[in-house]
């Protein structure tokens, strides 16, 4: 999903046709999905991880159901998006966002954006790849803009279910390659560590689940950590990675502030 050797973009991969927008239940979208204030507690959570204070432009690769569009347009942003189904190009274009039928980020210029959000997408990409495609997102970073990125958890057996429930899922990511990545690619690591999860919102009965289960979780973790991986800093309890990647800026790359893996 990169370029190939004459700068052209490539075309979607085979494998997301008619059948697998079927799958996926989007052939019979109209529109996109709304924010919900679960959504909003959510994204605002994982924004909060990137450490930037002032965010004006944003592009959301892989756009999919468009809630982080609609979470963007509420914060004001100034906000595009790629997808590579036309379906949903289309309902966002109708939705009246800016929307790209793209399976990369050449099309648009260099350091366009402080922030670049990608939620289920790098598992779409090939790991020889990988490399390539990180490094065209850090080419439309500004200096000292970010890439979010959530993704199946490669360090734990808890991301195995997500990532063998897609047949586009290519490629398993851990803490150890998102490092080596990072240092190829010419990003400092800002956060690396579970999924946020929000103990408000979603309807009444999911937030009192949450709330009762949230203190056994935190002790069954700190638990087995303690009994089997004291010293590891492996990201062992969370299905979803999230990452969050520094371009530098010229007066120094940020300082990473691990919030510690679960």
């Amino acid at each position: 999903m990169v370029p190939d050797s004459h700068g052209a973009p490539p075309q979607p991969p085979a494998q997301y046709g008619k059948d697998y927008v079927a799958w996926k239940n989007w052939g019979t979208k109209a529109e996109l999905s709304k924010c919900t204030a679960y959504d909003s507690r959510y994204y605002s959570m994982e924004i909060a991880r990137t450490g930037l204070t002032r965010i004006r432009d944003v592009l959301e690769i892989g756009f999919g159901d468009g809630v982080f569009l609609a979470f963007a347009r509420q914060q004001g942003w100034n906000v595009r998006g790629t997808e590579v189904n036309e379906l949903l190009v289309a309902a966002a274009r109708e939705g009246g966002y800016a929307a790209e039928l793209a399976a990369d980020v050449s099309a648009f210029p260099p350091s366009s954006f402080d922030l670049i959000v990608a939620f289920d997408v790098l598992e779409h990409i090939r790991q020889e790849d990988l490399a390539a495609f990180l490094m065209q997102i850090r080419d439309r970073l500004r200096d000292g803009g970010v890439l979010l990125a959530r993704f199946p958890n490669g360090d734990s057996s808890f991301g195995l279910a997500h990532q063998n429930a897609d047949i586009t899922h290519v490629t398993a990511i851990g803490s150890g390659k998102i490092e080596y990545f990072a240092k190829t690619c010419g990003f400092s690591v800002l956060y690396m560590g579970a999924e946020a999860q929000p103990l408000i919102g979603g309807g009444l009965a999911r937030s009192a689940y949450r709330l009762l289960a949230a203190p056994l979780r935190a002790a069954i973790v700190a638990l087995t950590r303690l009994v089997f991986f004291p010293r590891t800093k492996l990201v062992l309890f969370a299905a979803n990675m999230v990452v969050a990647l520094g371009k530098p800026a010229h007066s120094g790359s940020p300082a990473r502030h691990d919030a510690g893996p679960l």
